[in-house]
């Protein structure tokens, strides 16, 4: 007797027996139309700030990560690693400089909703640049200190700390 991973009816078998050629084009085209629909109430929503903030602090640290303790060296990030937790970071660096950013994104963000303590002070929206220099020192700090006191097996073509641009990493 076969099991089965999901227990339904078979009512949407004869899906399955619809070439592509007709579900791809309507299925595109259904989330084409909806999309157009829905964009109106997204632009107009005043949400597009929020994801500029969250944008700038996680590429801050994603940056940090690649050009500080990486040097700039695409062959120490290690694709086959991204399942493999003793070979990845524990990610509280990351975490709380990204918490730590938003603490001075928030006071100095200026939108419709909301403006913020230092905005109001006359500085206008510079949520973006402290968010991002926040981000850049606090997960430098944080994730030197996560090394050390955390250490784990960093991949063998990986040179920690090395911004000599001639060594081979191979």
């Amino acid at each position: 007797m076969t099991h089965r991973l999901i227990y339904t009816t078979d009512w949407y078998q004869w899906l399955f027996s619809v070439p592509d050629t007709f579900t791809t084009p309507s299925w595109t085209s259904s989330v084409s139309l909806a999309g157009l629909r829905l964009s109106a109430t997204f632009y107009n929503s005043h949400c597009q700030g929020i994801i500029g903030y969250w944008s700038t602090a996680f590429a801050a640290i994603v940056l940090s990560e690649h050009f500080l303790f990486r040097s700039n060296n695409f062959a120490s990030s290690t694709v086959e690693d991204w399942d493999n937790p003793a070979r990845l970071p524990f990610g509280i660096a990351a975490i709380l400089a990204f918490l730590g950013a938003f603490g001075v994104i928030v006071p100095s963000m200026s939108q419709t909703e909301y403006t913020g303590l230092i905005a109001k002070a006359g500085t206008g929206d510079i949520g973006v640049l402290t968010g991002f220099l926040t981000a850049t020192i606090l997960y430098g700090v944080l994730r030197t200190l996560e090394r050390k006191l955390f250490p784990k097996s960093e991949p063998a073509n990986m040179t920690i700390y090395s911004h000599d641009l001639g060594e081979s990493y191979l």
